[in-house]
């Protein structure tokens, strides 16, 4: 059967309503903060005690909206579409002075990049990205951990995990792959959640792999045993 990456991977749970309350009840304030630092670049003075939290979250907000169109033309496969929305988001979060150490912005933005890739056949890319939203995760962890806060969702993690295996597995890279699964799984198994979707989806994706290790392992056999013949009948002349 086909094998695909999880969405959850490449989307924010929270991002919807963060976007969506932020837009309606920061409004006014945004508005406010806007006018606020244009006249500072007119007049020279510092209002920047005065606004830039504001300005952060504004930040924010766009990062969001633009998180969410990127989901949404993934959704109806606009890659190309889908691609600048992430882009764009990714190069202002890193770029422009907002503070990417104080969420997690860039997590869902790198999965989403990577997730084109997959679904555009591009694995090895796929597989870099992956491999980045989950270096990503893992620094945000140890941070929440130092902090003694609550840590960074471990599902997610276990999505990431997953998604970097399904994109070995789709390259036939079997050994990694299934390293990875079983990293996903051990991570859902841990949460003990009553029938679990994801634990049942991975280990039917594990059993996957290791059959299709098996093929590949039976078809590498038959093809040395046809050469092998091949060269006994040669010597024969």
């Amino acid at each position: 059967g086909s094998i695909e990456p999880l969405p959850d991977a490449s989307s924010s749970s929270s991002g919807s309503t963060f976007a969506t309350s932020s837009l309606t009840s920061h409004s006014s304030a945004t508005s406010n903060c806007s006018v606020v630092a244009t006249k500072n670049l007119h007049d020279g003075t510092n209002h920047n005690s005065f606004c830039s939290t504001t300005l952060e979250e504004d930040a924010q907000r766009l990062c969001q909206i633009r998180l969410l169109l990127g989901n949404l033309f993934l959704s109806r496969q606009q890659y190309e579409r889908a691609r600048i929305q992430y882009q764009q988001a990714l190069h202002f979060q890193l770029t422009q002075g907002v503070r990417t150490t104080r969420n997690a912005n860039v997590v869902p933005l790198l999965g989403g990049l990577a997730a084109i890739h997959f679904y555009q056949h591009e694995y090895k890319e796929a597989a870099t990205g992956y491999q980045q939203m989950w270096d990503v995760q893992r620094r945000l962890l140890l941070r929440d951990n130092d902090k003694g806060g609550a840590t960074n969702d471990n599902g997610q993690v276990g999505a990431t995990l997953f998604n970097l295996a399904v994109t070995y597995q789709a390259q036939r890279h079997y050994s990694r792959a299934l390293s990875y699964y079983q990293q996903a799984l051990k991570i859902w198994q841990v949460q003990n959640i009553p029938d679990d979707p994801r634990v049942t989806h991975a280990e039917e994706y594990i059993l996957q792999c290791k059959t299709e290790r098996e093929e590949k392992a039976e078809q590498q056999r038959a093809n040395e045993t046809l050469q092998k013949s091949a060269l006994g009948s040669l010597s024969c002349f």
